[in-house]
C-alpha cells in the first residue's frame, strides 16, 4: 500500500526490539523478586506438595544457602 521495503523492515525491527526489551525487563524483575524471596517460595512448594524439595538423603544440601541483607 505504498510502503517501501525499508519502512516495512523498520516496523518489524521496532516491534522485535520492543518485545525483546519488554521480555528482558519482565524476566529480570520476576527473577529478582523470586531470588529475594526464595526461602518463602521453597516453603510454599514444600507445603503444597507435602515433601522436601531438597531431600537430605539425595542432596548434600538441605536448604538453599542465602543471606538477606
Amino acid at each position: 500500500m505504498g510502503a517501501t521495503p525499508w519502512s516495512v523492515s523498520k516496523i518489524f525491527l521496532a516491534q522485535g526490539l520492543g518485545l525483546a526489551l519488554f521480555g528482558v525487563l519482565a524476566g529480570a524483575l520476576i527473577g529478582v523478586l523470586l531470588a529475594t524471596s526464595i526461602a518463602d517460595v521453597v516453603a510454599y512448594f514444600e507445603q503444597l506438595f507435602g515433601t522436601s524439595l531438597f531431600d537430605p538423603r539425595v542432596y548434600y544440601i538441605s536448604r538453599l544457602p542465602m543471606s538477606s541483607r
